[in-house]
């Protein structure tokens, strides 16, 4: 499938493996975070959004041209398992790409190929 925007899911699979006896307290495995990257292959930044199902437009940050960048996304944005879109807004131009809209779980990582 290419768009302007391709999006790829990876889903992160975690395995956990422990040299600890049965009878040793656990610790509690930290939370899975997930994570966006971004492989600008254009010569224009762009600022990169994340959108829940309402709308709400959250900033994860700026990448350069012919650039690839990796962003933390929001927990708020993978626990809460409603749909999600990934906007990238050119800092020169008018145009404005986006995803189509996927559940983010905790431990993914999303990649976005921008391409010119």
């Amino acid at each position: 499938m290419r768009r302007e925007l391709l999006v790829v899911l990876c889903l992160g699979a975690a395995a956990c493996a422990s040299n600890r006896s049965s009878d040793e307290p656990r610790e509690p495995a930290p939370y899975a975070v997930a994570s966006l990257v971004v492989e600008n292959q254009d010569f224009k930044d762009y600022r990169i959004y994340i959108v829940n199902d309402i709308g709400l437009q959250y900033r994860l940050g700026t990448i350069q041209g012919n650039q690839i960048q990796e962003y933390r996304i929001p927990d708020t944005f993978s626990k809460s398992g409603a749909p999600v879109r990934f906007l990238a807004i050119p800092l020169a131009a008018p145009d404005r790409p986006t995803t189509q809209q996927i559940v983010l779980n905790p431990g993914e990582q999303i990649t976005i190929r921008i391409t010119p």
